[in-house]
């Protein structure tokens, strides 16, 4: 029988091999966020710090992820959790196959104010990006990111939540940023290291130092 969280967990090793760099416009300015998918970040993404009824093997969040590559820890196991309905995990999941996939595209919109989100939910994050799914008028996608503090990349960031939108509307009280350009970083930190361009907007002209 196949494991959801298996599969789902071996998708994203794809992404901890990846990368993103962003440039956003604001207000006349230019900031650029190069977004990173560590392997500790599975275990918030896919909603797990919710099912506080399963005993896992360790605190340590990457250790949790390689028992689910291991198949030591299975979709069997957390679909036991009191919780798992209450928080749309298997929704959780079956959306974060796509996540490459929506990355890749250019229709990420993306929203900035911290300071709002803390009003209505515990999820610190400084960016939101929300995905409408194609042929679908009603599903929208949320994806946060927070600045990665311990990153030794300039400006990174790290993807910390990501789910469907129900009856919160995240978006209140945050402004948008316009899109000026995205750039996919394939065999992330390797001789191999490979960037390919995904969108540019037409105003974006990049600065390049001499």
């Amino acid at each position: 029988m196949a494991d959801l969280l298996y599969e789902v967990a071996l998708e994203f090793k794809k992404l901890t091999h990846t990368g993103y760099r962003i440039v956003l416009g604001r207000q006349g300015k230019s900031f650029e966020l190069q977004v990173r998918f560590p392997r500790n970040s599975f275990f918030h993404l896919t909603g797990l710090q919710h099912l506080e009824d399963i005993t896992f093997s360790s605190t340590n969040k990457e250790r949790i992820y390689k028992d689910i590559l291991q198949k030591k820890l299975t979709f069997i196991d957390i679909e036991k959790s009191v919780f798992f309905k209450n928080f749309f995990i298997q929704e959780r999941l079956s959306h974060l196959k796509y996540l490459e996939e929506i990355l890749d595209s250019s229709q990420l919109v993306f929203l900035i104010n911290p300071r709002e989100y803390l009003q209505y939910t515990k999820i610190y994050a400084n960016y939101l990006c929300v995905y409408a799914l194609p042929n679908n008028k009603i599903d929208t996608l949320y994806l946060f990111l927070v600045k990665d503090v311990h990153s030794k990349v300039d400006n990174a960031c790290k993807a910390c939540s990501f789910f469907k939108k129900h009856d919160t509307d995240y978006t209140r009280g945050t402004a948008q940023a316009k899109l000026l350009l995205s750039e996919k970083i394939l065999n992330l930190g390797t001789p191999l290291e490979k960037r390919m361009e995904i969108y540019r907007n037409p105003i974006y002209k990049e600065e390049h130092s001499t």
